[in-house]
């Protein structure tokens, strides 16, 4: 178990060819601990969401972000990079999802929930498109945001049913 990656760029390769992969050593980590779809973001850093929050890969080392760090709950199970370059990130146990938005001398964090624009605060996944709107799954449909407002996508919008699944965007 646990997170590996290789260390040499892909490349097509003979049936008796191996790829190599090297078991990562995360921050923080913990035996057994799960670890969900990791993104790689437009400047090649390695997002890894997991049980004991969100580990980052940059510049060759692994740091990890918690709720010390400011997210709402260390259990984080979605991370997508929007058009923009925000990281958002969305937290399995309840807490909604959070936009990190970097700039050269800060980060800043917005959380969303029940209160500004979710209709859950249980998420199973976050995906963005082109367009730069950002799409949460949760336990009650999905939510849209787009540049400064939320729309709702639910059973009466033609979904089967509100309760989303994990890696269901595409």
């Amino acid at each position: 178990s646990g997170l590996y990656r290789t260390l040499e760029p892909y490349k097509r390769r003979a049936a008796h060819e191996r790829q190599v992969f090297v078991r990562q050593i995360l921050p923080l980590e913990e035996t057994g601990e799960v670890l969900f779809a990791c993104i790689q973001d437009h400047r090649g850093r390695i997002w890894a969401p997991g049980a004991n929050g969100l580990a980052l890969l940059e510049g060759g080392l692994w740091s990890r972000l918690r709720t010390q760090n400011g997210l709402r709950s260390n259990f984080v199970g979605a991370v997508a990079e929007a058009a923009d370059g925000a990281i958002w990130i969305g937290y399995v146990a309840g807490g909604g999802v959070t936009r990190l938005q970097e700039s050269p001398s800060d980060v800043q964090l917005a959380h969303y929930g029940l209160s500004n624009g979710l209709h859950s605060d249980k998420v199973y996944f976050v995906g963005a498109r082109r367009d730069g709107s950002v799409w949460v799954g949760t336990s009650a449909g999905i939510d849209v945001f787009s540049g400064d407002h939320w729309r709702h996508i639910g059973k009466q919008d033609g979904l089967i049913w509100d309760d989303c699944d994990r890696d269901g965007f595409l």
